[in-house]
């Protein structure tokens, strides 16, 4: 006749247990950053929560400055020419940490007019494989679309310059 011992956990079971209890101690440790730092101050950059997207992300910390020019405006290489060089940003230095600026230029990249689904060709018609605009204002869409705008609309103080898309286009 056999007997039954009692089995102990085994160390299948000890290793989940101990990964549980650190999941939980991370998300803790998560939770109590997000929520102190969620729109702090801190050397000059806005700390963001762990837990805000990348679009929230990008759109909070490229938009203190300007603009939050959409992705589907570029292809992918001019964002990862632009987000690779952030302390030489057209004249400033937008730097932020390594974190932070992995997650905006992978967004950027995600939904650049090469990548993103539904981005019409004509975004991207006239730009070579090879070129990679550092500006918006510098491609054929743009130039096909506002290429006729008199210098006098520009100077306007409320448009100022071509970058300044919320100078006439005025969100309803």
């Amino acid at each position: 006749m056999m007997q039954h011992r009692p089995q102990s956990l085994g160390w299948h079971a000890t290793v989940r247990a101990l990964c549980l209890g650190l999941a939980s101690a991370a998300l803790v440790i998560v939770l109590a950053r997000s929520n102190a730092s969620a729109d702090s101050i801190s050397d000059g950059l806005i700390l963001v929560a762990a837990t805000t997207s990348p679009q929230e992300t990008f759109n909070k910390q490229c938009g203190a400055c300007h603009m939050a020019y959409p992705p589907e405006f570029l292809p992918a290489r001019s964002w990862k020419a632009i987000t690779g060089n952030l302390t030489h940003h057209f004249g400033e230095d937008a730097s932020l940490d390594k974190a932070t600026t992995k997650v905006i230029a992978d967004y950027l990249m995600a939904n650049a007019a090469d990548r993103a689904p539904g981005v019409p060709a004509s975004v991207l018609r006239g730009i070579g494989p090879d070129d990679a605009p550092l500006r918006i204002t510098d491609t054929p869409f743009w130039r096909r679309i506002h290429g006729n705008i008199p210098d006098s609309i520009i100077a306007r103080p409320e448009v100022k310059t071509k970058s300044n898309c919320l100078g006439c286009h005025v969100a309803n």
